[in-house]
């Protein structure tokens, strides 16, 4: 199998299906100051990666999966990120929300909640977070023929103490996810970009639990599982960065300058 290519999914038949329309509205998260990344100028979703902004990268993937609007979820310097992107990308309309507390991944969301009608299905993707463009139009694929999802996560072989772990059974149905776990370097971690149908993702705005400070969308996830939603997973094997930080980007860079650019 080629890095980034889908994996076959599940065809379990005494799921029952449900309304399942295909992915039409995507939300990024780009409000983050990005204190780990310490630029003394630019928001972190504007600092430069192989010669553009990480946003960029995130939305030019994107805009080639058939999404017909994308959300950009801006807080800290938002203006600027507003001004450097403006009204549309490549012929996709772009509309902005403000995150006024930047307090973690959920409240984030609900600041994008009144731009998304009730009946879609959001593609949600984390600004920082640069994979390779085709993965975003396989996901929503690989989410249409999967029509008893209420959530669709990428996951992605890497340390999970840096981010969310999540645990999966044979039918690829999500049985677990812990934020943050404490000494815990190997396992497969929620890569940043997943689909959610609107029920869903309203239900991670609803959860009022927060830690570090944060209101995170994880709780939300762990509690639809508790309560038996079906959220799948699909295994994502290509390139993945987070990029925390500088030291992150150039490291990302050096592996990218040592092969052929896949972008």
């Amino acid at each position: 199998m080629q890095s980034g290519q889908c994996l076959k999914i599940d065809s379990t038949k005494s799921l029952v299906m449900k309304s399942h329309p295909s992915p039409s509205c995507a939300v990024i998260l780009a409000a983050g100051k990005g204190s780990r990344m310490n630029h003394p100028k630019l928001p972190k979703p504007l600092v430069p990666f192989m010669g553009r902004p990480l946003l960029e990268w995130v939305i030019s993937g994107i805009c080639k999966s058939g999404i017909n609007r994308i959300i950009v979820v801006i807080g800290w310097r938002g203006e600027l990120i507003r001004s450097y992107l403006g009204s549309h990308y490549q012929g996709t309309p772009l509309l902005y929300s403000t995150q006024h507390r930047l307090t973690g991944t959920a409240d984030a969301i609900a600041s994008a909640m009144p731009l998304i009608s009730n009946d879609e299905v959001v593609l949600l993707a984390l600004g920082d977070v640069i994979v390779k463009p085709d993965w975003y139009s396989c996901l929503c694929n690989l989410w249409n023929k999967r029509p008893y999802l209420d959530a669709l996560l990428t996951l992605v072989a890497s340390n999970p103490s840096l981010g969310s772990m999540v645990s999966f059974n044979s039918r690829l149905r999500a049985t677990s996810i812990l934020s943050r776990p404490v000494g815990v370097q190997d396992g497969w971690r929620d890569g940043g970009i997943s689909l959610f149908n609107y029920d869903s993702l309203l239900a991670l705005t609803s959860v009022d639990i927060y830690a570090y400070g944060e209101h995170r969308m994880t709780y939300g996830i762990s509690n639809q599982i508790r309560q038996g939603k079906t959220i799948g997973v699909e295994i994502y094997t290509g390139p993945w960065y987070d990029m925390m930080s500088q030291d992150a980007i150039k490291k990302a860079e050096g592996v990218e300058a040592s092969k052929p650019i896949w972008i």
